[in-house]
């Protein structure tokens, strides 16, 4: 569930409980979000990375027949690249596959009949696979279908979340019952070369190193078997440079529950908050704040050294302040808030996090973390929060970039306060007022090194 969903769902709850009403109007309001989000806001992440390759229509036959209620009548222009995989010449199975529905009810994304096209069909880990594209209001929309080793086409079902597409490379994983599988699709001749996680050295270092895997027509397809590779990424090389580079997202299944990842238990968060500031942690918001290590640099649990050094309140959420000592003696600190709906369903924010050099001992670093408080999915913040938490011995802290610059007296060592408007930077005061430490206002680094997609 997004965010947005999760307000939508809040506030018709909530008024829905003020005037004593069913909370139907939710769902009819939820289908039409949830389509119009499919078709453009998951739109901009294809646009910006996992993209849709092009291909002629399937079969003439099938195009040709006069439209059907819903369709659009008309010629579809055709692509210059046929489909291809091992069953790219079994017009049977590709004319029944373009016809297999792409979802149902009122939110579904179904483009007429006479506007799709196969891009890829072919037998992949076991089994079926196929990419279907169509038209929607003028868009480009593509899904990735399945079935069982020798299905014929009727028998494909829905894979994927259909999404608008553009031209380029596509790369899609698939990840169930504790086996992977990554389909990539590219012009015939490019090389492509998989990494499955960033390399952290002792210096706080990012670097990925990347194996070739084999290509045929332009189509790779890799088995990955074991664990879920959230930090998975993709380089494509063309002549003498990189066409593509980026990461895959987060597939096209919902895990089961044999294939969750391992997470941080309370009892483990309890124990890595012993001697933390404030107040007892939320495992959930804590959890939540250390998803980047699993999502986006794919380490296990039991590799890494986690402390909890603060937990408190920031406006209505609560934040925490951890570290965590990576294999490679490199620590990571992050910083985040978790909002807690009348659903029980939580929404974290990452606020902070930063790379240091094996040795750091996180105790002793001055964080500063600000939290933006956003309405909706507005780019904009509607008020903001700055935590501070002072190395040992501060007792006030001055807020650089407003002139004059602002003393504000700590609650030990932290620093709560708002609005922080032009403050680009804190300083901590002893008790005699001397300043003993100097942090910027810190933001998020990126520790994935996956990517964004198209390469200029």
């Amino acid at each position: 569930m997004t965010r947005t969903e999760e307000q939508l769902r809040a506030t018709f709850r909530r008024h829905a409980n003020d005037v004593d009403t069913p909370t139907d109007t939710y769902d009819a309001v939820l289908n039409r979000y949830r389509r119009v989000r499919r078709l453009h806001v998951l739109g901009a992440a294809a646009a910006a990375g996992v993209l849709v390759l092009v291909a002629v229509p399937v079969t003439q036959s099938v195009l040709d027949a006069g439209p059907t209620p819903g369709e659009v009548a008309g010629p579809v222009a055709p692509y210059p690249l046929p489909p291809r995989g091992s069953l790219a010449d079994d017009e049977e199975f590709l004319a029944a596959v373009v016809q297999a529905p792409w979802g149902r009810g009122p939110d579904a994304v179904n483009p007429p009949l006479n506007t799709r096209q196969v891009v890829f069909a072919g037998e992949v880990a076991g089994g079926r696979w196929a990419r279907v594209v169509g038209q929607i209001d003028g868009e480009l929309v593509g899904a990735w279908f399945s079935g069982p080793s020798g299905a014929g086409g009727d028998a494909m079902t829905l894979r994927s979340e259909p999404h608008t597409v553009a031209t380029g490379p596509e790369v899609f994983y698939d990840y169930a019952d504790g086996a992977g599988v990554l389909l990539v699709l590219s012009e015939s001749g490019d090389r492509v070369a998989v990494s499955e996680r960033p390399d952290i050295d002792a210096t706080g270092t990012v670097t990925r190193d990347y194996r070739s895997v084999e290509t045929i027509d332009g189509v790779a397809i890799v088995d990955l078997p074991g664990k879920w590779l959230q930090a998975l990424s993709v380089r494509i090389d063309r002549g003498s440079g990189t066409v593509f580079r980026g990461g895959i997202g987060e597939g096209s299944a919902e895990l089961g529950p044999g294939d969750q990842p391992e997470t941080w238990t309370d009892q483990q968060i309890w124990e890595a908050a012993n001697g933390a500031l404030g107040i007892a942690p939320n495992p959930e918001v804590v959890r939540m704040v250390l998803d980047p290590l699993t999502d986006q640099a794919g380490y296990a649990v039991d590799e890494l050294e986690l402390s909890v050094l603060w937990a408190g309140p920031v406006g209505e959420t609560e934040a925490v302040l951890v570290s965590a000592v990576l294999p490679s003696g490199a620590v990571v600190v992050l910083g985040g808030r978790g909002q807690l709906y009348a659903d029980d369903t939580t929404r974290s924010f990452g606020d902070l996090l930063s790379l240091h050099p094996s040795g750091t001992a996180a105790q002793d670093l001055m964080l500063v973390m600000r939290c933006d408080v956003h309405e909706g999915e507005g780019p904009t913040p509607i008020t903001s929060e700055l935590v501070v938490l002072g190395p040992p011995g501060s007792v006030s802290f001055r807020l650089l970039g407003p002139s004059p610059a602002v003393e504000e007296p700590g609650n030990g060592r932290i620093l709560s306060v708002q609005p922080v408007d032009g403050v680009t930077g804190v300083q901590a005061l002893d008790a005699a007022g001397n300043m003993i430490a100097e942090e910027p206002v810190a933001g998020v680094q990126d520790i994935s090194d996956a990517g964004d997609g198209p390469v200029n």
